[in-house]
């Protein structure tokens, strides 16, 4: 049976990103190197505020992706999603049958954050990214 404090809410997501933030923010005020932030691979103000605070305290902040043979797979698909999306759905459905265990996310989101993937993005692009409106409403 699982708890209902695992069952993710959308009411507790800024209190888990808030929470996430504070424990990256101690280690960086330890010192501590290196960290390890994974904020997936698209352009959001959350991966922004990490890189911006990690930056303004003197780390230097490459981007990196995993390197495990089944990220090697899923990114080739990811590279040409037109061409592959049944053998992605499949992956989709493995990774949340995982994710289940831990961090409950569902295959919608999972199938959402492939979705805006790209093989581009890069600290500059991070750092430029300005907020909207829309952006200082989500919380």
């Amino acid at each position: 049976m699982v708890h209902s404090a695992c069952i993710p809410r959308k009411s507790r997501f800024p209190v888990a990103r808030q929470w996430n933030f504070d424990c990256f923010s101690h280690a960086i005020e330890r010192g501590v190197s290196p960290i390890v932030v994974d904020r997936g691979n698209d352009l959001n103000l959350e991966t922004k505020r990490c890189a911006r605070y990690a930056v303004g305290h003197g780390y230097n902040v490459p981007l990196k992706e995993p390197d495990s043979s089944w990220w090697q797979c899923i990114r080739v698909l990811l590279m040409h999603k037109g061409l592959t999306e049944p053998a992605l759905d499949e992956w989709v459905r493995k990774l949340a049958q995982k994710s289940r265990a831990v961090h409950h996310v569902s295959e919608k989101k999972i199938r959402r954050c492939m979705g805006k993937w790209r093989p581009d993005v890069t600290g500059e692009m991070i750092m430029a990214l300005e907020e909207t409106p829309a952006d200082s409403h989500t919380g």
